[in-house]
């Protein structure tokens, strides 16, 4: 009984800690469109890759964010030793989209893009 309490308060842990690493942002941009036309890139277009540092977990740390049409994809090593934690998902706007395409996880403002607590410059 005590080991299955113990499991349990861990996995509430790891929950409320990916639910601030990645909570949501106060910032909301509403887009609207009257037709299903596609939209033609333009030079406030999003798309590109966007890369930075990360200190904290050794030398080599990297979180890189690569945004093509509507979709996202990142990479975050917290040292040159580690493989790595890979996510996706779908961009509408400026706003990221976790895989599910429901749960708003970043977004993108000017040349920075914000998933989380980490940020990444063009």
């Amino acid at each position: 009984m005590k080991q299955t309490i113990k499991h349990l308060a861990s996995a509430m842990a790891v929950a409320f800690f990916l639910f601030i690493a990645f909570g949501s942002d106060d910032e909301e941009n509403t887009e609207s469109s009257s037709s299903p036309v596609e939209k033609t890139k333009s030079s406030s277009s999003p798309d590109g890759t966007y890369t930075s540092t990360v200190s904290g977990g050794g030398p080599g740390g990297q979180f890189s964010v690569s945004i093509y049409g509507d979709s996202w994809s990142s990479v975050l090593k917290l040292n040159s030793y580690d493989n790595g934690d890979y996510s996706y998902g779908s961009v509408r706007g400026k706003d990221l989209y976790d895989e599910s395409g429901y749960v708003k996880v970043g977004y993108v403002s000017g040349n920075t893009v914000t998933i989380g607590r980490f940020s990444a410059s063009k």
